[in-house]
């Protein structure tokens, strides 16, 4: 509600901000299926999406939110193809490895997470190198090796 409150100060503002450093928008889930991006934020340069975090992960809303990636930076980038350089899109708070991807596959071009902060407090690590036997490959949990498993304890290999 705060952020709600900062956003709505902030768009409504009598003093007009030259440039504003970044445009919010602010997303949640029942909005997304229908949501379309304001006429005053397609002009913008440097666009926050506020809200991801709030948004289950969960595969219905996946490809929801994907969508609304898409749509919402090709609105923003068709607004004025000449500044399609210059554009810059964020999201914070994302915390889990598919939505980061999926963020990155849509054009986003900030992302901020926690993710390895919480994985280490949780004793996880990120695993990208996939055997392909099948019997390793199982062992890593989609990608996350759980540390405090007792085949860890005294494996002197980096990782």
């Amino acid at each position: 509600q705060k952020t709600n409150g900062w956003t709505d100060l902030i768009q409504s503002s009598s003093t007009p901000l030259s440039p504003p450093l970044w445009t919010p928008i602010n997303i949640f889930a029942p909005q997304l299926p229908k949501f379309k991006v304001p006429d005053d934020i397609a002009n913008s340069v440097r666009v926050a999406i506020v809200g991801w975090d709030c948004i289950p992960s969960i595969q219905e809303y996946r490809l929801q939110r994907r969508a609304f990636l898409r749509g919402a930076i090709g609105t923003i980038q068709s607004s004025s193809p000449t500044r399609v350089n210059e554009r810059k899109f964020l999201l914070l708070a994302v915390n889990d490895i598919q939505s980061i991807l999926d963020a990155a596959r849509e054009g986003v071009s900030i992302i901020g997470t926690n993710i390895a902060a919480e994985w280490s407090l949780s004793g996880k690590a990120l695993v990208l190198d996939y055997d392909t036997n099948e019997s390793n490959a199982n062992a890593h949990n989609g990608g996350i090796m759980d540390l405090n498993d007792e085949h860890y304890t005294r494996d002197s290999l980096p990782l």
